[in-house]
């Protein structure tokens, strides 16, 4: 599935982008846009000392803190869900690096948040005393 936006699990789909994530995904695209056109003023990178673009990029960096939180919060409370429902849990250990071939590919790898999701399945599998299996690629 190379348009990753969520996980498969026993008990159906677990969406991992959700329409709020995707709304601040397109306003992250167009402040990005927006900064890239204030940096350049009559041909010289000078844009980068007007207030327009300070203030820019103070709502770029307020979006990505945003769409931070709510990934983490996501993940947070489907592995719980998961530690609670299930003693033994099972998961595929993925490549993700060679799944990257594409930059479209790869931007929603990355969004999905693998690496995270078995970071924080790890340590709740070992706090809630469960056992996380790792099946091969």
């Amino acid at each position: 599935d190379i348009n990753v936006g969520h996980l498969n699990y026993s008990d159906g789909i677990f969406n991992v982008c959700p329409q709020r994530l995707q709304r601040l995904y397109q306003r992250i695209k167009h402040y990005q846009r927006a900064l890239a056109r204030k940096r350049v003023a009559n041909g010289r990178i000078k844009g980068t000392k007007s207030k327009n673009y300070a203030q820019t990029k103070a709502k770029l960096q307020r979006d990505y803190r945003k769409v931070a939180n709510i990934q983490h919060d996501l993940i947070q409370k489907f592995t719980t869900q998961l530690t609670n429902q299930y003693d033994k849990i099972v998961i595929e250990d993925l490549d993700v690096k060679k799944m990257q071939m594409t930059h479209i590919a790869s931007k929603g790898l990355q969004r999905s948040l693998f690496g995270y999701f078995r970071q924080v399945l790890t340590y709740k599998c070992d706090w809630y005393g469960k056992t996380l299996l790792l099946a091969d690629r």
